[in-house]
């Protein structure tokens, strides 16, 4: 969505984007948050039951026990164990699946962070922390959501905010 002279796209355009699509997309943006083995920069796995690995992208990887009841794997090609949730957005998360939605919701309607935080039940600076761990993941554009029928694209025009950047000389 971003042209080849765009650098980044701001956090209002984002949160645009996200109002706007259909709720079948954003259910399928919801389900790769929380189910994503791989990171949503890189290529999603090829095989939902084998997970390739998220530092080389192998799949030749082996179930490797247990940590606080989550499935860990080793990979046999660079020796690194992940789990399921390593490089998504829910990486190194203590918060439920639930908690991830509801966020998602609140982040998808545009409420104030401290409205969602506790709506979720967590601290506004966890709010502010998972805002930006979705916007960078969305910002990636390689989420493995592919868009198909006919699709158009117009020019979005944002109103850049230059407060507190200005030079005293």
């Amino acid at each position: 969505m971003l042209s080849d002279n765009q650098e980044s796209i701001s956090l209002e355009a984002l949160a645009e984007m996200l109002r706007n699509l259909p709720e079948e997309d954003f259910q399928r943006i919801i389900a790769l948050v929380e189910q994503s083995p791989a990171p949503l920069n890189e290529d999603p796995q090829i095989d939902e039951g084998t997970p390739c690995c998220p530092h080389c992208s192998s799949n030749h990887v082996y179930r490797n026990g247990f940590v606080r009841g989550k499935q860990r794997y080793l990979c046999q090609e660079c020796g690194r164990t992940f789990g399921q949730t390593t490089g998504s957005v829910r990486y190194k998360s203590k918060h439920s699946k639930e908690t991830w939605e509801t966020y998602l919701e609140a982040f998808a309607l545009r409420l104030p962070l401290r409205d969602a935080a506790s709506r979720c039940g967590i601290a506004l600076s966890t709010a502010f922390f998972w805002r930006h761990k979705i916007l960078d993941a969305l910002s990636n554009g390689k989420n493995g959501l592919l868009l198909s029928g006919q699709v158009q694209e117009d020019e979005t025009y944002i109103q850049d905010n230059s407060k507190d950047n200005c030079k005293v000389e």
